[in-house]
């Protein structure tokens, strides 16, 4: 590859990266003005920084409000397999892995806060950035 090509891969890698780091944040800033989603902030940079902090008892109210506002959950908490795709999509070219996780991720196993919980815990677990990690 040339230099100009590997250039223009790493370019549009960052601006993607920074257009999902973006619209994490605004939803994030949009789901902590309630006080019925609002969570600590130090909370999440101690998940960032991979501590295991004990969950406040609203963490998976936060983890819906965040889900719907990026498309990722409906408003009852079902699980939307299309921005699954789109999110790992952008995470990866491969389409059979990108496959895999829309059929490991897109399983509604609960109530919305349970669909919500499980899925972050299944895009950690295959590596797919929607601002979180």
């Amino acid at each position: 590859m040339n230099s100009v090509a590997l250039s223009f891969v790493l370019f549009a890698a960052v601006a993607l990266a920074d257009t999902v780091q973006h619209r994490w944040n605004v939803v994030h800033q949009h789901c902590q003005t309630s006080p019925v989603t609002h969570v600590a902030d130090e909370l999440f940079d101690q998940l960032k920084r991979g501590e295991n902090p004990k969950l406040p008892h609203n963490f998976a109210l936060h983890a819906n409000c965040m889900l719907v506002n990026l498309n990722l959950q409906d408003d009852q908490g079902n699980i939307i397999p299309e921005g699954v795709r789109q999110a790992a999509q952008n995470q990866f070219s491969n389409k059979a892995k990108v496959d895999q996780i829309v059929h490991d991720c897109s399983v509604s196993k609960g109530n919305r806060e349970m669909n919500a919980m499980n899925l972050f815990g299944c895009l950690r677990k295959n590596n797919v950035n929607i601002g979180q990690l």
